[in-house]
């Protein structure tokens, strides 16, 4: 078991003594109390507590004076100050005062001690590893993207100042509680500037298998940027998944280092256009791994936005597919508004077609009434009755008398006596 610098217990372990100056032993959690005369006074520190040990050297917490903040302090064992390891002691503090970055812990400065010790001031990161952050925060895939996103960004900038990482794993990229992470031990960085000395021999294998590329485990001299890619998306996909795809075997050749058929289920477990961008951030082939730190961080975000990838070709379903989830809402509210002028249009053709309808029916009644008439008109033409005579008035009481007297007496006809 190891500890990093302010950070967790971590169980793997460089291959190589050559390598990292931050990995250190097994210390309780508030540290080991030094004696006053531990260590020589030193202008502008105030020591703490001894916060781990390793091989090669021993790392203090202190307070820098200066300004008013916690520090981890490395120094090199005695007996080490002309040595090779001390070489790459002064090559990871050139290296670290190179990077400026919000995601990578940065030195503060550098000397000798009054014994002639190489010290290294450096900024504090008290955190866990950024899996063991994850899982014990409970965070959510996207959450854990994030965090990746973070990741991506230091190491870009690590890569745009020529520096390759080499020791990339869950140990060396520590969240603090503000949830940041930070990537730390440059021990193992090899710069690609023309003329850099890289302090290791060809066919010499350096940094943690379990995380290894395949052409960093055959001990290729020419490693670049595609290495830290590779041992980037392993931790990716431990990140997300919860599987390590890769064996800690020293035995297992350079391809047989990727369980391929891990690999395949751990990628099926997650969405298409994530599973499709780690899938080339881990091919084993480094020259079909045509991935950098910053085309992987802008594709994430890509993927964070429901948005096509730019590193591998998408096809029309999927981009189509993606823009729905983009746009669940507005498609909802354009599919509402279809829906409500497609109703509208049948209803008004429906009301058009009983208008007709009812005109229609109108028209025929109109016809039928008309006929009917007509008909009557024609019997009434044929069956004319002649015009009536005009009845005479009744007689009046005058007329029916003189009707009287000119009739005679009696009934028998002769003259009535008095």
């Amino acid at each position: 078991m190891s500890r990093r610098s302010g950070g967790e217990l971590s169980s793997e372990k460089s291959t190589s003594t050559e390598g990292s100056f931050l990995f250190v032993q097994d210390f309780p959690t508030g540290g080991e109390p030094l004696s006053p005369d531990a260590l020589p006074e030193e202008p502008g520190l105030e020591w703490g507590v001894l916060i781990g040990r390793g091989a090669t050297g021993v790392v203090h917490s202190a307070r820098d004076l200066g300004a008013d903040r916690e520090v981890a302090v490395k120094i090199l064992h005695s007996g080490f100050g002309e040595a090779a390891l001390s070489r790459r002691f002064q090559s990871e503090i050139e290296h670290l005062g190179r990077l400026r970055h919000r995601n990578i812990a940065s030195i503060l400065r550098a000397g000798e001690l009054g014994d002639g010790r190489p010290y290294a001031v450096l900024e504090l990161v008290r955190g866990r590893s950024i899996t063991r952050y994850a899982k014990e925060s409970q965070l959510s895939r996207r959450a854990r993207m994030e965090l990746l996103l973070g990741v991506c960004d230091g190491l870009a900038h690590a890569h745009s100042r020529g520096l390759i990482h080499r020791d990339l794993k869950p140990g060396n990229i520590l969240v603090g509680e503000e949830g940041i992470p930070h990537i730390v031990d440059f021990g193992l960085a090899i710069s690609l500037e023309p003329g850099a000395s890289r302090h290791t021999l060809p066919g010499r294998v350096v940094g943690t298998r379990r995380y290894m590329s395949p052409e960093q485990r055959e001990g290729l001299p020419e490693v670049d940027a595609r290495t830290d890619i590779f041992s980037l998306g392993v931790v990716a996909l431990e990140l997300l998944t919860g599987v390590v795809i890769t064996s800690a075997d020293r035995s297992a050749p350079r391809a047989e280092g990727v369980d391929e058929s891990v690999r395949t289920s751990a990628l099926g477990s997650l969405p298409r256009n994530l599973s499709r961008l780690l899938r080339l951030a881990t091919e084993p082939r480094r020259e079909l791994r045509s991935l950098t730190a910053e085309q992987l961080a802008d594709d994430l975000r890509r993927v964070l936005a429901d948005l096509p990838i730019r590193a591998v070709a998408v096809g029309r379903g999927e981009r189509a597919l993606l823009f729905f989830r983009r746009h669940p809402t507005e498609l909802l509210i354009l599919a509402g508004g279809l829906l409500g002028f497609l109703l509208a249009v049948g209803l008004s053709t429906s009301a058009l077609l009983r208008s007709a309808e009812q005109e229609q029916l109108a028209d025929e009644l109109q016809r039928q009434t008309e006929a009917v008439l007509e008909t009557l008109r024609d019997e009434l033409g044929e069956h004319e009755a002649e015009p009536l005579a005009p009845r005479a008035p009744p007689p009046s009481i005058e007329d029916r008398g003189r009707q009287g007297e000119g009739s005679g007496g009696g009934a028998d006809g002769g003259p009535r006596s008095g």
